[in-house]
């Protein structure tokens, strides 16, 4: 796991704490994390790829 999946994940978890909901987090044998949202967490998907994602990490 790289420092910088390190960092989403604390961030996920901060994400957890604060809002009391967020995605399901899986990652692969590499360093790539993945964040399975539900339909109505939309809102809250955008919101967290635009605040801490976009420009920090490659997003797919």
């Amino acid at each position: 796991m790289t420092e910088q999946s390190q960092e989403a994940l604390k961030k996920l978890q901060d994400l957890w704490q604060r809002k009391g909901d967020g995605p399901i987090v899986t990652m692969d044998a590499g360093p790539n994390i993945h964040l399975l949202y539900r339909q109505e967490q939309m809102d809250l998907a955008n919101q967290f790829k635009k605040d801490h994602l976009i420009g920090n990490y490659d997003v797919i």
